[in-house]
């Protein structure tokens, strides 16, 4: 193409250029889904526009695919905190709780007395990793509910 308009430029507007390159790369991607019979890719593109948004399975039954970034906030003494910014896919129960709570530490010396969580991050492991380092969790207790006796 550069050797037909005599130029060393890129013939197309650096917009137009990016639009090129962005579904240079779909076309190499559903090539290579098609070829492989699958029905997904490693950071799969979904948006020509937004080339950088992933998609999230979540498994939801009102949106069972999310769009957009995952951030991982902490709040402290009323200020809140990004400790995790990813466009892609990842389990926040695994990485993001241990990551907040040692930034935490590395913050202000010591662990917090007391961390508040979702269920999400009251898995067993991080329960566990919790009790090690003596941080209270605001988390529901796992196994059954006790049962209440009625009075009469």
């Amino acid at each position: 193409m550069l050797d037909e308009t005599g130029s060393t430029r890129f013939p197309l507007p650096f917009k137009y250029q990016r639009y090129y390159w962005v579904v240079q790369e779909v076309y190499r991607q559903q090539r290579e889904m098609f070829q492989a019979h699958k029905d997904t890719c490693e950071d799969r593109i979904v948006s020509v526009h937004q080339p950088y948004v992933r998609p999230i399975v979540r498994g939801k039954s009102k949106t069972p695919v999310e769009f957009g970034p995952k951030l991982g906030l902490s709040l402290d003494n009323g200020f809140t905190r990004i400790n995790t910014f990813s466009r892609d896919a990842y389990h926040e129960g695994k990485e993001d709780f241990k990551k907040s709570v040692e930034a935490y530490r590395n913050i202000h010396g010591h662990y917090p007395e007391l961390v508040q969580v979702d269920a999400l991050y009251a898995t067993r492991a991080n329960r566990e990793w919790a009790k090690e380092r003596n941080i209270r969790l605001t988390a529901k207790p796992l196994g059954r509910p006790k049962q209440e006796k009625e009075t009469a």
